[in-house]
């Protein structure tokens, strides 16, 4: 009898030890689903059109009142479909994904968070990643001409960290120069915090379309403006 009962108790400590580290995913009980398409909004290339994201990216589901707790992970399919199952009636979930745009020191972050409770199963969901504001910091400039208010493709745009060398209207000494894209648009991220003085110029037949921009850059965010060439 005694052997029967140390028996017994050996077995419900080795239970008990199995559950406690069974993380998150033994709350993932119910009889709810989630399924959907990972879109993203490119602020640059695609001029905020959103469209799906064409790739197997990392995405997450965690309980909205704790979002540091991922539940379940997985990757979207090559067409961008995501599935998340046994899911809690009456509990509110986070979807995070994020990916970069862009290669080298020109990537930029874009992300997104979006809480949805589980009344129901859902099969229409679009979560929308977009360029991160909170991660990263930045620039984004619209470039367009002063009259027409049409935008101007391969704008030259050179940043100087000095005032004296920006005077002089050329891009020569600038620390970097970037070219806006047929959307008028040109993104740099991860700048140092800090001021720069920007030069605008563009070559239109014997003309020459110019302005100039101070920029202060801040420790978290993207700066967005619009630039008119005269």
């Amino acid at each position: 009898m005694k052997k029967y009962i140390v028996f017994l108790l050996a077995a419900f400590v080795v239970s008990g030890s199995c559950h406690k580290y069974d993380g998150l995913k033994s709350d993932a009980i119910g009889n709810l689903y989630f399924y959907g398409r990972l879109f993203i909004r490119d602020s640059v290339l695609d001029n905020g059109i959103p469209k799906p994201l064409l790739a197997e990216t990392p995405i997450q589901l965690t309980y909205s009142s704790d979002t540091s707790q991922v539940l379940f992970s997985t990757k979207t399919t090559a067409d961008g479909y995501f599935t998340f199952l046994n899911l809690t009636p009456d509990t509110h979930y986070t979807i995070l994904a994020e990916t970069t745009v862009g290669a080298d020191s020109f990537k930029s972050l874009y992300s997104v968070s979006q809480d949805i409770l589980a009344d129901v199963s859902k099969s229409n969901l679009t979560p929308l990643l977009q360029l991160d504001n909170k991660k990263q910091n930045g620039v984004l400039y619209t470039v367009r001409d002063l009259s027409t208010k049409g935008l101007i493709t391969g704008c030259n745009v050179c940043f100087f960290s000095s005032p004296l060398i920006y005077q002089k209207d050329s891009c020569e000494y600038a620390s970097f120069s970037l070219a806006t894209n047929t959307n008028g648009k040109v993104l740099k991220t991860n700048l140092s915090p800090g001021r720069y003085y920007v030069l605008f110029k563009k070559a239109a037949g014997t003309l020459l379309l110019n302005t100039k921009d101070t920029l202060a850059v801040p420790n978290v965010g993207i700066v967005r403006k619009d630039i008119f060439l005269q």
